[in-house]
């Protein structure tokens, strides 16, 4: 707004259009604030979710523990029970076994017992008529009352029908707080629990493709490369589209999307819009005779996708990233009409290094945000 009462006092008409890079930072940078509050919402409520769960399951074993410890102890009152009523015909509530059934009916609804897993495979795999493909578990008294989650229950059964048992084997099981290991025989089995840590951090690769789109859309502009609708918007689309997808992915991946996959999108956006650009744009230069580089476009979302993807590339993937961008700055100025400028082009070509220095510094600002 200073900048435009400035030309005004001057006596020239203010030009809006030059503010446009500084709205869309403002907006921009209040859209990427906004998601990542709305990302750290969510982790921190499936965060609370797995931790009730881990509680419960907690509180389960223990009570199924106290339970198995008292076994003796339950039984002789049962039997207490029984003789007192033989002897004064008195009948009394047996509160004992039937905390004992209730509580094995509850564990039973949301977990399974590794001894009852052991003993379904058992029948299931012994229901056919060769005997030579009969197989036996032998448990321990300590391991059949071990808890299992149902997706562990489903990993141990996938895992046992793998491993193609016969005959006779001992079964022990040991637990820790990231999994249980099921040893059958002379094999190790281990159960992860489906748990993860929290982590506050957002992935902003799908703000990258974001700003890919609004770079690429830019070449239509009239002052700009004047380039066809098609050449521009078409690129800008799959852009948004891979934004969602990257969303998607990175919601279903634990809160990050495919750093490859991210990369080879990318990639490819910025390659295919630097040929169609280059070679379809109607104005090949701009005020002054300056010369027109359409590549130092789709450079810009090219570096700051290939930039917070870096942290997590191998080294030859950086290599591979390092090269895609060398490569298309060599195919922009080739395509590029001539005469053409190289100062210019070295010029043109500090955007795309603010591109990359940007996304270095939003990945740390994540980073320490959430710490």
């Amino acid at each position: 707004m200073a900048f435009a009462g400035a030309r005004r006092l001057r006596g020239r008409e203010p030009k809006l259009g030059l503010m446009g890079w500084q709205v869309a930072g403002a907006v921009g940078g209040m859209a990427l604030a906004g998601y990542g509050r709305r990302r750290r919402t969510v982790e921190l409520e499936r965060h609370r979710r797995e931790l009730a769960a881990r509680v419960e399951r907690a509180e389960i074993e223990g009570r199924s523990n106290i339970a198995a410890g008292t076994d003796a102890l339950i039984d002789a009152v049962q039997r207490a029970t029984v003789l007192v009523h033989l002897a004064t015909g008195h009948t009394a509530e047996n509160r004992a076994g039937s905390w004992k059934s209730e509580l094995a009916h509850q564990i039973r609804q949301d977990y399974a017992f590794l001894g009852d897993v052991l003993a379904n495979f058992q029948a299931e795999s012994n229901a056919v008529p060769d005997l030579r493909a009969i197989v036996r578990f032998d448990v321990d008294a300590a391991t059949g009352p071990l808890l299992l989650t149902r997706d562990q229950a489903e990993e141990l059964r996938t895992h046992l029908a793998a491993l193609g048992l016969r005959g006779r084997h001992q079964v022990t099981a040991r637990n820790d707080r990231a999994a249980t290991e099921v040893i059958v025989g002379n094999h190790s089995i281990r159960l992860a629990l489906a748990e993860r840590d929290v982590k506050l951090t957002f992935d902003a690769i799908p703000g990258g493709f974001g700003w890919s789109a609004v770079w690429l859309a830019v070449a239509n502009g009239k002052t700009r490369e004047n380039v066809p609708g098609w050449a521009s918007f078409g690129p800008a689309a799959l852009a948004v589209a891979a934004m969602f997808e990257f969303h998607r992915d990175g919601v279903k991946g634990g809160g990050q999307a495919s750093r490859p996959k991210s990369l080879k999108i990318s990639s490819a956006l910025t390659i295919g819009a630097t040929i169609a650009q280059t070679l379809t744009m109607r104005n090949t230069s701009g005020a002054g005779g300056t010369s027109r580089f359409p590549f130092t476009l789709s450079m810009r979302g090219y570096g700051l996708v290939a930039m917070l993807c870096w942290r997590d590339l191998s080294p030859s993937g950086r290599s591979a990233a390092a090269s895609v961008g060398v490569a298309n700055g060599i195919i922009g100025w080739l395509l590029t009409p001539k005469p053409r400028s190289r100062r210019e082009g070295l010029a043109d070509s500090i955007w795309p290094a603010q591109a990359v220095v940007l996304a270095g510094s939003l990945a740390a600002a994540i980073d320490a945000d959430a710490a």
